[in-house]
């Protein structure tokens, strides 16, 4: 029997967490092989609303919660997994072509993330669904499911998406930013084997923007690395941070 998910979300302004507490690693031993290699967006959404005073349970509580979270009506590929005694149905891409070769070519596609050759994938379709995008196996994270999530879950943030790499030039204590960026740019540990055949970017948490001196610098959490001491929080140009994002979320108080 699977077990319940229970994840109620409290705000407790003691409960804030400095940067060095809050950072999160994707790569989490009960989760499949899969999920460790494309969970950097729910990390780091984790992290964030850690950091902003947010306690929201254990991490892999968290991305069942998120995962399962996102709706689709369109024809998407699903598969099974079990994720810490939960069945969880991860979807693996949405709108997909129609036919046997394409079944065969996001089959493969999954297998590679997974090393396995076992999985099936489940094609769903269901048009009265509302369209929430959170996370595919091949696409990762999707910053549009953000504000829905947190509306759901009545945590008073809001999450606004800018298509864009022009980062602000300074953050306060009372935001926080996911930004995709290019996952070839910022280095990475030699454990990270990130899946980039199939998502060309990486999600990183940027705590803080600020002057330094005569340069703008950028505090930010990375969940490929498994802790904060060891590079997974930095500091960088905020000029290297834009030079290698493709668009970011600002996630920001409602009160």
């Amino acid at each position: 029997m699977d077990r319940e998910l229970d994840l109620n979300f409290k705000k407790e302004e003691r409960m804030r967490r400095l940067p060095s507490q809050s950072h999160q690693t994707q790569y989490v031993k009960e989760l499949p092989i899969f999920l460790r290699r494309t969970s950097c967006g729910i990390a780091s959404l984790y992290t964030a609303l850690k950091y902003l005073g947010y306690e929201n349970g254990e991490f892999v509580d968290f991305l069942v919660k998120y995962i399962s979270f996102g709706k689709y009506n369109v024809p998407t590929y699903y598969t099974n997994t079990k994720v810490n005694g939960y069945t969880l149905n991860v979807p693996i891409t949405y709108l997909p072509q129609e036919g046997e070769g394409d079944y065969g070519k996001y089959k493969q596609l999954f297998n590679s993330l997974d090393n396995t050759k076992l999985v099936e994938l489940n094609r769903e379709y269901n048009p009265n669904n509302p369209f929430i995008p959170t996370y595919t196996a091949i696409h990762g994270f999707d910053h549009r499911g953000i504000n829905p999530f947190l509306k759901d879950n009545n945590i008073l943030l809001k999450a606004e998406l800018f298509e864009t790499n022009d980062l602000p030039d300074s953050l306060g204590n009372n935001s926080a930013i996911l930004a995709s960026v290019d996952m070839s740019q910022l280095g990475y540990p030699l454990y990270a084997k990130l899946p980039t055949e199939h998502i060309s970017t990486h999600v990183i948490t940027i705590f803080k923007i600020e002057k330094l001196g005569d340069t703008n610098v950028a505090l930010f959490s990375d969940p490929a690395f498994l802790n904060s001491t060891e590079g997974g929080v930095q500091v960088r140009s905020l000029d290297t941070i834009r030079d290698c994002t493709s668009h970011f979320t600002i996630i920001s108080s409602e009160e």
